[in-house]
């Protein structure tokens, strides 16, 4: 896919620093005169009088482990027994470990752009999984840390983390996931061995310069893939896919140590959110904003520079991450930032910074219509808005049982009136092209694998200012739990093949939600899965019926027409109908080439796929169809190069080796 223009960064300023770090030692002994004076001196605190005889240490590098889906009260340094998270525990044990930290999202694209940026979802763009980008106008961490002279290097587990979607901004190496023709999860997310061994190949290949590594653990996720409980969604299977994630983090800290680099790597580990297991009738994250998906384990632990054993109390958030490493990396502070520098918590200096913590969620608006969820934590209150207002007392109600939105009117009103504040100030998001993004129905496909949905609603492509839609609009989401719970089941029989089941709650879905398009094509698909294509294809013209001008409904309704049906001429309507509403999509330029093809359209078939290829030059569908086209044609010769292109880029590909073995009995004499 193609990117937009790039638009003027938000901070100039901060992509203008040196490449070299300048030298401290002069500045370390001024900067503990300035601590006194100027009550301002938390870095050189840290620096030159927290630990006995420890002067500023040399350049650090940075090594941020994100741990997707983790809760934080299944981790033992925050209480959970069994020692099944040995190496997380010691990182906070070596380290210092923030109990209060609130994610900005309990979804897994925008709470990793809010890490980056420093940002909160509103303001970054990225509000959703598998529904636009990471902006490029947006400065992450990454592009700061390269421009002062790091390597960049990234390993992800997740195709919704995939480069498409924007997180790749400043980084020289990005690992990412190849999705499967129909979202098989083994292509759609990586597991924790695999990432492991990619991060410690990298850390060799850096070990000898100042480097950035990001490192992203997605075991826990659902399904939680577990040897000793076959249930893949019980809390006992999560809780082996952690301790098995625990292991490879083991493994990562150990390379670390054995190339020497340990004590001068900062590590901050952090989850992008956590995971319900029925709490307030939400099962796995994404529904609500409550603690059990916003509350994220923080450590922070670099033992040349920061003490060992420091619990901080204080509420913190994950837009703080990227101002504090910036900090200690001693570059130049973002001035767009929303987040803020941490270094006087972790010293100790100061013991509460009285943050506000932001959360929301879009989910429900986008899937039922009902209002956005959005949070506000401050104080040990948390406020929800809602239709039907929230209000909890996390002190003495951490579970968020006993609503107290009416008993403490005042409270409420207050906590109210500071959200709306926080949105009023809020930085205009890149522009509705910026943060576009192409989604082919295979990707749609490797979401609905991982347990998401790609859904936006009407009321995100408004443009209006965040200000402007502070008023809950639609339904209040808890009187959708059971939509929920039924769209997160039917999922999970998907991803276990039960069709049946499948089709028998998305049908419950249905009747609840009626003139729902993307239902009927989920239920079109479970019903194909069965084999029953009379009335799949029923399914597809009720969604076609209720959304004729949906791009991603005429395509799915043309993949099943041409894959499952045979229907060719009527695949080639639906897909080119499909093509006209969403013309850059390379996975939609291929299918239709194929349509062509079979109906003997060469000449136009070749012309689209060439298209495709320009703008998807390392997918392995496309070099095969160039192939395929082309030994139709006995243009031997060029059909030879695209199937050797295609196991250049797929070397395991059964179909390119075939087609080269009969090109060769062909050729022989």
């Amino acid at each position: 896919m193609s990117r937009p223009p790039r638009r003027r960064r938000r901070t100039p300023v901060a992509e203008s620093v040196p490449s070299q770090p300048r030298a401290r030692r002069w500045f370390v002994a001024v900067g503990v005169l300035f601590a006194v004076a100027a009550g301002a001196g938390t870095w050189w605190w840290i620096a030159g009088g927290h630990l006995p005889g420890v002067s500023r240490p040399g350049p650090l590098n940075v090594l941020l482990i994100t741990v997707d889906t983790t809760r934080a009260d299944y981790l033992g340094c925050y209480g959970r027994p069994g020692n099944r998270t040995p190496n997380i525990d010691r990182l906070a044990r070596e380290g210092v470990l923030f109990t209060n930290c609130t994610s900005s999202s309990p979804l897994t694209l925008p709470s990793h752009a809010s890490i980056l940026t420093g940002l909160y979802p509103y303001a970054h763009g990225a509000r959703h999984n598998g529904i636009g980008r990471l902006a490029d106008s947006n400065l992450t961490l990454t592009e700061t840390l390269r421009a002062a002279g790091f390597r960049t290097q990234a390993t992800v587990a997740t195709f919704v983390l995939n480069r498409k979607f924007g997180t790749d901004q400043g980084f020289d190496v990005y690992h990412d996931v190849r999705a499967g023709e129909h979202g098989d999860e083994r292509n759609a997310r990586r597991r924790g061995d695999e990432v492991c061994d990619d991060a410690l190949a990298m850390l060799r290949s850096m070990a000898p310069e100042r480097f950035f590594l990001w490192v992203h653990f997605y075991d826990p996720h659902y399904p939680y893939i577990s040897a000793r409980h076959p249930d893949r969604q019980s809390p006992a299977a999560y809780e082996d896919q952690i301790s098995f994630m625990d292991a490879q983090i083991g493994r990562l800290l150990a390379g670390l140590s054995e190339l020497g680099l340990d004590r001068h790597t900062l590590i901050v580990l952090v989850a992008d959110h956590g995971e319900a297991f029925g709490e307030h009738g939400e099962l796995m994250h994404g529904s609500f904003v409550y603690e059990t998906t916003l509350h994220a384990p923080l450590i922070f632990r670099c033992p040349a520079l920061l003490p060992a054993g420091r619990k901080v109390t204080a509420q913190v958030r994950t837009i703080d991450i990227a101002p504090t490493v910036l900090a200690l990396a001693d570059l130049p502070a973002w001035g767009h930032a929303q987040g803020v520098d941490l270094t006087s918590l972790l010293s100790g200096q100061v013991a509460d910074l009285k943050l506000a913590a932001y959360g929301e969620s879009l989910l429900g608006r986008a899937l039922f219509d009902a209002a956005k969820l959005r949070s506000l934590s401050a104080g040990g209150w948390k406020y929800i808005h809602v239709p039907r207002p929230e209000l909890y007392d996390l002190a003495n109600d951490p579970g968020e049982n006993h609503n107290l939105a009416e008993a403490e009117p005042a409270r409420t009103a207050e906590m109210r009136a500071r959200l709306r504040d926080l949105l009023a100030a809020a930085p205009l998001p890149p522009a509705r092209e910026e943060s576009a993004v192409d989604m082919s129905d295979t990707d749609r496909a490797a979401l609905r694998s991982l347990g998401y949905v790609a859904a936006a609603s009407a009321e995100d492509a408004e443009g209006a200012r965040e200000i402007d839609r502070f008023e809950p609009r639609g339904d209040d989401p808890k009187d959708h739990v059971r939509s929920f719970e039924l769209s997160l089941r039917a999922v999970g029989a998907i991803h276990d093949k039960d069709y049946a089941r499948a089709e028998q709650m998305l049908s419950e879905l249905i009747t609840l939600l009626p003139n729902r398009p993307r239902l009927h094509v989920e239920l079109a698909h479970a019903l194909r899965d069965q084999g029953r294509l009379p009335a799949a294809d029923q399914e597809f013209r009720r969604a076609v019926n209720l959304a004729p001008r949906s791009g991603s409904v005429r395509y799915a309704y043309g993949r099943f027409l041409l894959f499952s049906a045979n229907r060719y001429a009527e695949a080639a309507e639906e897909l080119g109908a499909a093509l006209a509403a969403t013309p850059n999509d390379p996975e939609l330029q291929h299918d239709l080439a194929v349509a062509w093809m079979t109906l003997g359209r060469f000449d136009q078939a070749e012309q689209l796929l060439h298209l495709a290829l320009r703008q998807s030059p390392d997918n392995p569908r496309v070099t095969q169809s160039l192939g395929v086209l082309c030994m139709q044609q006995n243009r031997v010769a060029e059909a030879a190069a695209y199937f050797q292109q295609t196991l250049e880029l797929q070397p395991d590909s059964p179909q390119a080796r075939a087609a080269l073995q009969r090109l060769r009995q062909m050729v022989r004499p």
